[in-house]
């Protein structure tokens, strides 16, 4: 394969990787995993990967009570699922909208 096509693979399975350790065992485990994720698909415009690490870095942050990260990654993870018309948009804006709510953001 090409070094794109070899990158993206990297930038999915450290992504998908990443957000099982954190759905399994909340950790800087998986921060450190998906910041990995976002580094690498960011260098071949992955948009979809990089939407998907930003969300489980916004959970991960909001599990932590780091309310302004994880409002700076879950947005930016909703917009990313929107520009790309994602499944998981519905359910993102959702979930940020009542953690807004929750911390009185909005």
């Amino acid at each position: 394969g090409s070094e794109i096509q070899d990158q993206l693979l990297l930038a999915k399975t450290l992504s998908n990787y990443g957000n099982l350790i954190l759905a399994t065992d909340p950790s800087e485990k998986a921060e450190v995993i998906l910041k990995n994720s976002v580094d690498v698909a960011s260098q071949i415009n992955a948009k979809d990967v990089i939407a998907r690490s930003n969300w489980g870095l916004g959970l991960y942050y909001e599990m932590k009570g780091w309310n302004l990260e994880a409002i700076e990654f879950l947005r930016n993870a909703v917009n990313g699922f929107k520009d790309l018309k994602m499944a998981e948009y519905t359910q993102a804006s959702k979930h940020l909208m009542e953690f807004m709510k929750k911390h009185r953001l909005i």
